[in-house]
């Protein structure tokens, strides 16, 4: 198995107001991985050189994914920062498998909100409130069975109806410190 990964990102922060900036972002990331598991049957000879199909995998699983970013943050005197983000994701999947004939592809956008309210009480007293949102996306081998069957009391045979889930999250925090 090998993977390989590389991934930048580029954002330009403008003082639009005295209190006031605004981020733009670009981000780029890709991830090959490679599998490849040989199982092998006796032949005529006696020696292992038959490949069977049926516990044996050549895959390999490339993605691609490119998003945009805004982001707002506003200060005022150092008491309140707001902070308002918002990423756009397009996202290219695809996995080949020689030994067992699946060629899969799919593409799709994603969308994550973020936001972050902090207040600071005094110097060593702050109050944050934040929601963020984020996608999971089902894998292929939750959406269809991939794995070479090597134990008959597992079987996975996938969900193809499963869609992608959207979770929210809510933060309430307080901090309270002395020096």
């Amino acid at each position: 198995s090998t993977s390989n990964r590389i991934g930048a990102s580029l954002n330009l922060n403008e003082k639009v107001f005295q209190d006031l900036y605004l981020t733009l972002g670009y981000t780029m990331n890709t991830n090959i991985s490679k599998s490849l598991n040989n199982s092998s049957n006796i032949d005529e000879l006696g020696k292992y050189t038959k490949l069977d199909s049926l516990y044996s995998k050549n895959e390999e699983n490339r993605n691609f994914n490119q998003g945009a970013n805004i982001q707002i943050n506003y200060n005022l005197k150092d008491k309140i920062n707001v902070t308002i983000s918002n990423t756009i994701s397009y996202k290219n999947q695809k996995l080949i498998d020689t030994y067992r004939d699946i060629d899969l592809k799919r593409n799709f956008w994603d969308n994550n909100l973020n936001m972050n309210i902090n207040y600071k009480l005094t110097l060593n007293k702050n109050l944050m409130v934040s929601y963020s949102t984020s996608n999971k996306i089902p894998t292929f081998g939750q959406l269809q069975s991939l794995q070479p069957l090597t134990n008959p009391l597992f079987i996975q045979l996938g969900n193809p109806d499963l869609k992608k889930s959207t979770e929210n999250s809510y933060n309430f925090n307080f901090n309270s410190f002395s020096i």
